[in-house]
């Protein structure tokens, strides 16, 4: 089984699940309709209690240094103090901070003295509003001491430097796995993300938690304005970087269009998606939130027709919701042609993509909760899969082992740690680039053009 990092909540209906924990993953705490579970006063949340054994021991983490929350010392150009407090966004996406003199600057002797005290002599500063291209996305980290945990290789150890080394990389990857066959071809990507104009917001706090002792939502969406950002065209996205503290669902959606949640979310009048990711851990597991965020949207909102039912298979890889009504008749799930199938004998073991937690060559296991049954990233069993040609009722199958992502195998007597995390980041990378996008000349059920599903996300 793959050690430190943290994973899915399978469960016939899905909610979302809390940001990882430490060194483990997470099996089921709770489904769509049930309440979140009451953590024990003083315990850190955990969502199993299962903790999977590391390959090597580690130092214990240096404790953080924290300055007090939202206040920076500095010297202007008079050499005095100044105290610079952030106070959050302005209606226009702007960072908002207040400063303010701990002594007056010197004045002339021939020069009447200020008579205001240094505790009035504050005044208001705005960053520059930066419009970029593409899709924004708001980025705040939490930055606060979690004993417990410590860092994953490629992960730097300063949590305020990780934040920025993870945005840039997740945005990277992103860009890259939208491009559609971007391991072969030079198509534009569909995800083109830039951090909002206030850039990445680094809280030196705790957040706040609703009564249940989770990330309180609506008090975020509150202080930062972020509706009234929605509405203005200044964020699409919102990613929250923190650590077991944090205490936040995997991901959580609400909009007009579509929604998963469990608990208060504000609705902003356009479908937007809010990530609580850990800026202790691996990329490879911010990819792997985001992907289960498509997997969700793809089950819960069909883009154009019966979409929904393609993605979809008949022995399902994974329990995420029912699955739907329509999907019968002429527009009943496969097992040949489901794009998230893999390798069974029930389609002549001939898979397509796979999913998050599965690639297309992943053995099929009887039982769900069997943990040998799901992230593994090394394997180099060949199959069949349809994947890089997935037409309905048709295409080319070509071989398919983790050499295909270009997996990178851990050097003889050395365990798979780290390796399958970073192998799991390319594995990703890969899948969504076969998700039908711009330029994708895969055909469905009707032999017309798929539509660009990246497109529906943010309706």
């Amino acid at each position: 089984m793959k050690t430190t990092r943290w994973g899915f909540i399978a469960a016939l209906t899905l909610s979302a699940m809390l940001v990882g924990w430490g060194s483990s993953r997470a099996f089921p705490i709770g489904s769509m309709n049930s309440p979140i579970p009451t953590p024990t006063p003083g315990a850190i949340v955990t969502p199993f209690d299962s903790p999977i054994p590391t390959p090597k021991p580690r130092p214990t983490p240096r404790p953080i240094v924290l300055p007090p929350p939202h206040r920076v010392p500095f010297r202007d150009e008079q050499g005095d103090l100044v105290i610079q407090e952030e106070v959050g966004l302005n209606a226009h996406g702007q960072l908002v901070f207040v400063r303010t003199k701990a002594k007056p600057a010197k004045k002339p002797k021939n020069e009447q003295a200020n008579t205001a005290t240094a505790t009035e002599l504050t005044h208001t500063v705005f960053l520059p509003i930066v419009m970029k291209p593409g899709l924004k996305v708001l980025v705040v980290a939490y930055i606060n001491n979690s004993p417990s945990e410590y860092p994953d290789p490629d992960v730097p150890a300063d949590p305020s430097v990780a934040v920025d080394t993870l945005t840039n990389q997740l945005i990277a990857d992103l860009a890259q796995g939208s491009t559609w066959h971007g391991y072969a071809t030079n198509n534009t990507s569909a995800l083109n993300f830039s951090v909002s104009s206030s850039g990445v917001i680094k809280l030196y706090e705790m957040p706040l938690y609703r009564p249940d002792g989770n990330f309180d939502y609506v008090a975020f969406y509150d202080r930062f304005s972020i509706c009234s950002l929605v509405q203005a065209g200044l964020v699409d996205e919102v990613w929250v970087w923190g650590n077991a503290n944090t205490r936040m669902w995997e991901s959580v959606v609400n909009g007009p269009t579509w929604s998963m949640v469990n608990g208060p979310l504000p609705n902003c009048g356009k479908t937007v998606t809010t990530f609580g990711l850990n800026y202790f851990r691996h990329v490879s597991q911010a990819m792997e939130s985001y992907t289960h965020s498509i997997e969700y949207f793809m089950q819960r909102f069909v883009p154009a027709g019966y979409e929904s039912c393609d993605f979809r298979t008949a022995s399902k890889p994974f329990y995420y919701f029912s699955t739907p009504p329509e999907c019968t008749g002429q527009w009943a799930v496969s097992d040949t042609y489901g794009f998230t199938a893999r390798a069974w004998p029930e389609n002549s073991n001939t898979g397509v993509c796979g999913w998050a937690h599965q690639p297309p060559n992943q053995p099929r296991a009887p039982d769900y909760g069997d943990p040998n049954s799901m992230y593994h990233y090394l394997l180099t069993n060949t199959v069949q899969s349809r994947c890089t040609d997935w037409q309905w009722n048709g295409g080319s199958t070509t071989t398919f082992n983790c050499y295909t992502y270009n997996c990178v195998l851990p050097p003889p007597g050395q365990g798979d740690y780290p390796y399958e995390l970073r192998s799991e980041e390319k594995f990703l990378i890969w899948w969504m680039q076969n998700i039908p996008g711009l330029n994708s000349n895969s055909r469905g059920r009707d032999g017309n053009l798929r539509p660009n599903w990246w497109t529906v996300k943010w309706k």
